[in-house]
């Protein structure tokens, strides 16, 4: 790709597409969605249900069925980004074998194919060669969309057209700097633990460096423990934490935020934190479009290729 910066200068442009559900006669309401997806395509599911809270949707990120309480009222979405991800491919299986009311998400491959003999509902995304993390929005309605839930999908697109993409790429780029030659260690809440591991992922495939994530308060009750040893603290300098945090968090988790900041300070550490609101949706989005630039601007300084994932495709072969 020319412009490694394309996905994201472009990002708005996904928000456009319109879904068109085939097989939509074999469509009906249920109560219980569970999204199978692996990846990119796991991570718009849990970004989904910080957005609208009335989402109600489980994520399924492994072989097998998840379990299912109650099979009629129950729909299994299958989403694959590539159509060839051997868990969903999996799932889809053993989905038909237990009669499991089922409807897929892809740019093609097998998952379409199969969704077309078997004559389930289906969406087929736009192939306009992006990585599967950076194609939320196009995931995102066609989540939507199978949902029948047309007044979110005017209300998400409203929220990115009103983000600021050239004070996010500042931003990024800004941050990307600060975390050349460190190893990045993301804190969140868990309303923004989502928008940390789709920058995480990003982080991992895009920059090809280490970077880990977990949730306040969860890590105050022992990761913090392991970085304050002799031995750790001499390393002080490899670390970059970044903390994601929101207005609307609560105050005890902002009150946990604002003591690991002082206490790692006091350990020599570098921190970095980002603010929002994670009930605006733009900034939300804001906020996500500052990990993709910090990702892509860090493998840009890195002289890493930013779409090419070598190792991932060599394990890919071996397990073949």
């Amino acid at each position: 790709m020319d412009d490694i910066f394309y996905p994201l200068h472009s990002f708005k442009e996904q928000f456009s597409f319109e879904p068109e559900i085939y097989n939509k006669e074999q469509l009906t309401n249920k109560k219980n969605i569970i999204v199978c997806g692996m990846g990119g395509s796991a991570i718009s599911v849990s970004l989904l249900n910080v957005l609208y809270k009335d989402a109600h949707v489980t994520l399924h990120n492994d072989y097998g069925l998840p379990v299912i309480t109650d099979k009629d009222n129950t729909l299994l979405i299958l989403n694959s980004y590539s159509g060839n991800t051997e868990e969903i491919l999996d799932v889809m299986e053993e989905a038909k074998q237990a009669t499991i009311s089922m409807a897929a998400i892809s740019c093609g491959g097998e998952l379409i194919e199969r969704a077309r003999y078997m004559q389930i509902p289906y969406i087929v995304l736009p192939t306009i060669g992006i990585e599967p993390r950076f194609a939320i929005g196009h995931q995102l309605l066609a989540l939507l969309a199978l949902q029948d839930k047309n007044d979110a999908i005017q209300a998400i697109r409203k929220d990115v057209y009103a983000c600021d993409v050239t004070t996010s790429e500042q931003n990024g780029k800004l941050l990307a700097q600060n975390l050349l030659g460190k190893y990045p260690i993301l804190y969140a809440s868990k309303n923004l633990f989502p928008v940390a591991y789709l920058i995480k992922a990003a982080i991992n495939e895009g920059s090809k460096i280490p970077c880990f994530v977990n949730t306040i308060s969860e890590a105050n009750h022992n990761e913090i423990q392991g970085f304050i040893s002799h031995e750790t603290k001499k390393e002080a300098t490899n670390f970059m934490f970044v903390m994601f945090t929101s207005k609307q968090d609560h105050p005890r988790i902002l009150k946990r935020f604002t003591v690991m900041k002082e206490l790692y300070e006091e350990e020599g550490f570098d921190i970095a934190q980002l603010e929002t609101d994670h009930i605006n949706h733009t900034k939300m989005f804001e906020l996500i479009l500052t990990g993709y630039f910090a990702a892509t601007e860090l493998a840009l300084l890195r002289g890493e290729d930013s779409y090419k994932t070598p190792f991932i495709q060599l394990f890919k072969k071996r397990i073949i």
